[in-house]
């Protein structure tokens, strides 16, 4: 819990329960506001459920802004890492070399280690011992009048005890007001990691579709068509954060301590959410300009 959820670990501690902390987070938690001050008495309050309007392209599409063109090197995939006197060398797949004072890495940690193993097969080795899965995601558009069934809350999770072949659904259309027409309704299914994960490997897009819809009609009883049906499929896009990952960590980062100018950041470590991984960069980021 620490490691994958250290917010609820707070919670708890703070007061008494998980239950008890999300009532007085709920209670405190600030007005919606963007930037600048609270907005007037009144105003609607900061929801849970926060995205971009245009989907999580808006996010990387405003950091090149930032940056600007000429800081970025697009589709050159990092081959390998060659320590120097002072800093790096950065191997690119095309044959080009860049020089570095300080390497941040952001990639998974298997693509880390591949980067890495070349100079230190320990350090390398600790980076592949952590676990990945698999997983995919299926959104449905369904005509909202063939949607007779309620629809309650966001979504719903389903437990492992259950048996069934979907992890959880989110109702997409109603926990974001932009997703989808008003005379639609749209289910985003969970399928695969770590549960049922050869699904995501072995399925089609046509059988996943399938799948998803008979789980559908098990679980809530909707028996609608489907308007529209896509599948989006991330290999080794999860890390598994198994027992003992907090330890691994430690000896991680006592590796680490003899190469200050690698910096390694992302959801293989210290967060798995947005939030853990912008936490992160800035850590680092704030260490290289202490020097």
């Amino acid at each position: 819990m620490l490691s994958t959820f250290p917010r609820f670990v707070d919670m708890e501690l703070k007061s008494r329960s998980l239950v008890l902390g999300m009532i007085a987070a709920m209670k405190n938690r600030p007005l919606a506001t963007l930037s600048g001050p609270p907005p007037k008495p009144g105003a609607p309050r900061m929801t849970y459920f926060m995205s971009f309007k245009n989907g999580m392209d808006t996010l990387s599409r405003a950091c090149t802004e930032f940056i600007g063109p000429h800081s970025l090197r697009l589709n050159a995939a990092v081959k390998a890492l060659e320590p120097k006197s002072s800093g790096y060398l950065v191997h690119l797949n095309d044959g080009a070399r860049l020089e570095a004072d300080h390497v941040m890495i952001a990639a998974p940690a298997y693509d880390a280690a591949e980067m890495i193993k070349g100079f230190d097969s320990n350090l390398a080795g600790q980076l592949n011992r952590i676990e990945w899965s698999s997983s995919a995601t299926v959104s449905i558009l369904f005509r909202r009048e063939d949607v007779t069934v309620p629809l309650r809350g966001f979504g719903f999770i389903v437990p492992r005890v259950e048996g069934r072949r979907i992890n959880a659904a989110t109702y997409s259309s109603i926990k974001w007001s932009h997703r989808s027409p008003d005379d639609s309704v749209m289910i985003r299914v969970f399928v695969g990691g770590g549960h049922h994960e050869e699904l995501v490997h072995d399925l089609d897009d046509p059988a996943m579709i399938k799948m998803v819809l008979e789980e559908l009609d098990v679980v809530l009883g909707l028996k609608a068509e489907a308007k529209f049906a896509k599948v989006y499929r991330w290999f080794r896009g999860m890390p598994k954060y198994t027992v003992g990952h907090l330890d691994r960590m430690t000896v991680l980062d006592r590796t680490l301590a003899s190469y200050p100018d690698i910096h390694l950041i992302g959801c293989s470590y210290k967060g798995i959410g947005i939030g853990d991984c912008v936490h992160q960069a800035q850590v680092a980021s704030e260490r290289i300009l202490q020097g």
